[in-house]
């Protein structure tokens, strides 16, 4: 079964790979002066996945550092860290 963890982990991926998360950052960095994430065809560059991939950890540190408590509370409790409690 999925803990709370995995879920957290899969939302965070999926909203930071988004191909629209890559072009508001990349209009972001571009305001100052930083640009280069997203090429002019669409492609992401070895810097815009760097640079996502920098997020996703740093959002992944905040969320392991407070521990979940926003989640826990989103899902009224449903989400456990003890698989045998769904059974």
């Amino acid at each position: 079964m999925f803990t709370q963890e995995y879920i957290v982990l899969l939302v965070l991926f999926i909203v930071v790979s988004l191909p629209q998360t890559y072009t508001l950052v990349n209009k972001c960095l571009s305001q100052v002066g930083l640009s280069g994430i997203v090429k002019s065809a669409g492609n992401v560059t070895v810097t815009g996945v760097v640079i996502h991939s920098v997020v996703f950890l740093a959002l992944y540190c905040l969320y392991k550092k407070y521990n979940g408590g926003l989640v826990q509370s989103a899902t009224f409790g449903l989400l456990s860290e003890d698989p045998e409690e769904f059974y």
